[in-house]
């Protein structure tokens, strides 16, 4: 067979054949153009399906990326904890040098989280409400922090103020982003960006607008659900307050600590006061201090602090949260970091301050503020009527000049105790008490100021005696002329004697101020327990008679017990 078949048909019919031969080869460049074409088209359409697989890839990554971000800023969890998973992706995303939460409440921004923002920055950082109008409008702003102190050129603007000078001078941008929905936001994400940042892209902005608005959702349910079981929980504490007045007591005073003491429970606070005013703002107002015990020392510099910082609370109108070393100029340290103050009033006009007072920090739940303005309301009419009922009985059982306890009113607590006391062969311990030569402060400087000396002691001894466990309910009674007496439930001998030598030094430190005077006196005191010393209520003053007249015996400004043994120098 010829190799060449379209030559072997021309040859054998000639006109046929050459027919043939043009029509074949007039075929092939046709043949071949298709095949072209159809190569060509396979290419088009591979990389077209190269482009889809690319797009689909990285619609793939755009989703898990969204999905990782969803998963980060809405899991469940407790605000604080969403603000600060928030943060923490936005410091990825934007690599951001610092990153800042804004809380959105009518028409204000305020500062509720950050991340990396020093103290002073915290305490000054702001932003304009003016944003709130463009991120409506464009739900991303990019600004400048270059110029804050007036319109800036190049689109800056000046929206943020507050940075301190270290942050001023390693950052240059912002990126504001609404929380929520942009016309009524929830908050402003801000990142805070260093010189050579990148900018975010359209399509991770794009993202982030549809996050941020479903977290805008999210916090505003929890807020919604917080704020509702905070209110029930306030509405329960608040009943249980309530109760307290319903319950019975020995006596109007008793009923004021015990809503005392369990408000400083409800709220997380270690110790709370009240301070009725009087003619003047002086510790000495009437004062009621309820709350945990506290170590001697510890309570005794607590109670000094409260003192020294009440004309500066006072000064305050509603509810305040202090740090209480900012109040305080002294360079005494306070034992407590955190004073919640708030006044009670009557008729808009201060009658008393509630003060609360804890060693923790200065973080006080929306809660317990409510709980605490509450307790200033209610305690109005609650002290009313507790002066009320109280006034005709305390007149009777009261000194009229130290306003502790008489002489009558003392031995009715003592035979009570020592009844209750002997069925159960539980220790107790009498303190008597006589102010050193208050014949020649009489004498030498007038009868007032033996009255000034008389009530000075008085505070003393109720300043010492609180600190002391409340469940023991110990009781200080003027028992005639410069002579008191204290009753120390469930103390032993040891623990008689500690109490009488911390109420004998304070009383040596305390100035008496009268006039233009300014004098001090000392006390001698005899301790007596029971059943040590002896079992009859005349035996054991007799007791404390006896070690109180030794005390006097060896130089005066001292503690004795019952037995004469030598407790304190008192030189």
């Amino acid at each position: 067979m010829s190799p060449f078949p379209l030559l072997t048909v021309a040859s054998l019919a000639p006109p046929a054949g050459w027919l043939a031969f043009g029509g074949i080869a007039a075929a092939i460049p046709v043949v071949v153009w298709d095949q072209i074409r159809r190569v060509r088209n396979r290419s088009r359409d591979w990389e077209q399906l190269q482009q889809s697989l690319d797009n689909a890839r990285a619609r793939e990554e755009i989703l898990a990326a969204e999905l990782r971000l969803l998963y980060c800023v809405l899991s469940p969890g407790a605000i604080d904890d969403r603000l600060r998973r928030l943060q923490s992706a936005t410091r990825e995303h934007d690599a951001a040098e610092a990153t800042a939460v804004f809380r959105h409440r009518s028409g204000v921004l305020t500062l509720v989280h950050s991340h990396e923002l020093s103290a002073a920055t915290r305490q000054r950082l702001s932003i304009s409400p003016a944003i709130l109008p463009q991120l409506t409008r464009h739900r991303i702003l990019h600004r400048s922090l270059i110029s804050q102190s007036s319109p800036a050129s190049n689109g800056a603007s000046p929206l943020v103020g507050g940075l301190d000078a270290a942050a001023r001078a390693a950052l240059s941008d912002v990126i504001l982003r609404p929380i929520g929905d942009p016309a009524h936001p929830w908050g402003v994400l801000a990142s805070f960006l260093r010189h050579d940042h990148e900018d975010p892209s359209p399509a991770d902005e794009a993202l982030w607008s549809r996050v941020l608005t479903l977290l805008g959702d999210e916090l505003r349910r929890e807020e919604h659900t917080t704020q509702r079981d905070s209110e029930l929980s306030v509405s329960r504490e608040i009943l249980e307050l309530r109760g307290v007045v319903d319950q019975h007591f020995h006596g109007p005073a008793q009923m004021v600590l015990e809503f005392l003491r369990r408000l400083a429970l409800l709220a997380d606070f270690e110790r709370v006061t009240v301070h009725l005013f009087g003619a003047q703002l002086t510790p000495e107002s009437s004062v009621i201090r309820a709350g945990a015990a506290l170590p001697r020392p510890l309570g005794e510099a607590w109670i000094l602090a409260e003192d020294r910082l009440l004309p500066r609370l006072a000064q305050t109108r509603g509810l305040h949260i202090h740090d209480a070393q900012h109040l305080d100029q002294s360079t005494a340290p306070l034992p407590f970091a955190t004073v919640v103050s708030v006044p009670i009033e009557r008729q808009d006009a201060a009658v008393g301050l509630l003060c609360l007072t804890r060693r923790s920090g200065s973080h006080v739940a929306d809660a317990d503020r409510s709980l605490i303005e509450w307790a200033a309301r209610y305690l109005v009419d609650l002290l009313t009527q507790t002066v009320d009922r109280a006034r005709v009985a305390e007149q009777a059982r009261l000194d009229p000049l130290t306003l502790l306890p008489n002489r009558r009113t003392f031995d009715a607590e003592f035979s009570a105790l020592l009844e209750r006391s002997g069925d159960r062969e539980e220790a107790f311990s009498l303190l008597l008490l006589d102010i050193d030569h208050f014949k020649s402060v009489n004498d030498r400087r007038g009868h007032p100021a033996g009255d000034a000396a008389l009530q000075a002691v008085a505070h003393v001894l109720q300043r010492v005696l609180a600190m002391t466990r409340e469940s023991d309910q110990p009781l200080a009674a003027r028992y005639g002329g410069e002579e008191f007496a204290i009753l120390l439930p469930a103390t032993d001998g040891p623990g008689a004697v500690r109490i009488a030598e911390s109420i004998r030094q304070a009383v040596e430190r305390t100035p008496i101020r009268f006039e233009d005077q300014e004098f001090r006196v000392t006390l001698s005191i005899g301790a007596a327990t029971f059943p040590d010393h002896a079992r009859a209520l005349q035996r054991l003053l007799k007791s404390a008679d006896t070690a109180l007249y030794q005390a006097k015996r060896d130089g005066r400004n001292r503690t004795r017990t019952f037995q004469a043994e030598s407790v304190a120098a008192g030189t």
